[in-house]
């Protein structure tokens, strides 16, 4: 039972990051885990048509990056865009 806790924690958290870029080379610094439900079920994709990000109190805000079109799917990155594309893969079989 505390296994299969873990294992579902670990497969639908989000890495919360500083609202602000104060990390190396202007990145989002790390601050803890997050479960956000409907997040959560929120699909990956490497060209997402929306970017998640934190405000100042924790609060998990998905923006759009491009128009959606009516019935297609929101997706998010899961991993950092900017890596190429072979981490980006061994990021995603973590």
């Amino acid at each position: 039972e505390y296994v299969a806790l873990l294992g579902r924690l670990q497969m639908n958290n989000f890495e919360m990051t500083s609202a602000t870029p104060d990390g190396p080379e202007g990145t989002h610094r790390p601050t803890g885990i997050g479960v956000y439900p409907s997040a959560a079920r929120i699909n990956h994709s490497c060209a997402p048509n929306c970017h998640q990000s934190f405000d100042a109190h924790g609060c998990l805000v998905v923006d759009t990056v491009r128009d959606i079109r009516k019935g297609e799917e929101v997706t998010i990155p899961y991993v950092d865009l900017r890596l190429p594309r072979e981490k980006r893969r061994a990021k995603l079989r973590e």
